[in-house]
């Protein structure tokens, strides 16, 4: 099963009543759920009605009086989707921001430019970014071992915001669900704070965001944890992680973790 690219789903009185087919339909579809690559070919042998989410696909009809003039169709469903001609991308290739993974998530590497290892202002990236907002790696506080990113403004104009973010190749993720953890403080922000999540692909920006806008953080608070989570499209090939901070006053943050949950029903550590 890890080896095919498609899976013909034989659907049937026999099939639903089975626990081994159900296990291997639930394993092989959780790799694109959606069937945007069609990695599986729904097949109905019987009149058994269709039962849970595959009721929401288009299935082949094997009926024996459907065979023969549904075998053109079935050969084609094979076949994986056309691919469209490349456009221009949007990554510039030799920015030597970006990295070829997640890194120094903690803050505790190196310092490069005023930025921590394997971070950046957003520019190029972000639209309307600003580069005004002092940016330091601080010493943890509250007896805590380590260091944490702080972002401080003290007068910010109406909608300035800044960003600091990494950049890496997904296409290991695509389709699959992942979720962005990170402690945050604040301290009288005038505006609000969160951390974000972008997909971009090769020839389009912006596939999947979350910028924890509709549940973001604001005023004075302590340390907690936050996350954005959601699945990557298929066609996801980059994937953006940072935190925005809007408005005036003051943001920490610390121990970000990207996470991907797994076939076997748990979150795994990217």
């Amino acid at each position: 099963m890890e080896q095919s690219r498609v899976l013909v789903l034989c659907m049937s009185a026999n099939a639903f009543g089975s626990d081994w087919a159900a296990l291997e339909s639930g394993t092989f579809r959780f790799r694109d759920p959606l069937n945007r690559e069609r990695r599986f070919i729904p097949l109905r042998l019987d009149a058994a009605p269709i039962k849970g989410s595959l009721a929401q696909f288009l299935y082949i009809n094997w009926l024996p009086e459907e065979r023969e003039p549904e075998y053109g169709r079935l050969l084609e469903a094979c076949q994986p989707p056309a691919k469209p001609p490349m456009a221009t991308t949007l990554v510039y290739m030799d920015d030597p921001r970006l990295v070829r993974r997640p890194i120094n998530l903690g803050f505790d590497g190196a310092i490069e430019n005023g930025y921590p290892h394997g971070w950046f202002d957003s520019l190029l990236y972000v639209s309307g970014v600003s580069t005004d907002y002092k940016v330091q790696v601080i010493k943890r506080d509250e007896g805590r071992s380590g260091r944490c990113l702080m972002l401080r403004k003290t007068v910010a104009i109406p909608e300035e915001f800044a960003s600091v973010m990494q950049r890496f190749p997904a296409n290991h993720l695509a389709g699959r669900v992942v979720r962005l953890e990170g402690e945050i403080r604040t301290q009288d922000v005038q505006g609000w704070a969160g951390l974000w999540l972008r997909a971009d692909g090769d020839q389009q920006s912006n596939l999947f965001f979350d910028n924890m806008s509709r549940h973001n953080i604001t005023g004075t608070t302590n340390w907690a944890c936050h996350a954005v989570e959601g699945q990557l499209p298929v066609q996801t090939t980059w994937l953006n992680i940072g935190v925005v901070f809007s408005g005036s006053g003051v943001v920490g943050t610390d121990r970000i973790t990207l996470r991907v949950w797994t076939t076997e029903g748990k979150w795994e550590d990217v």
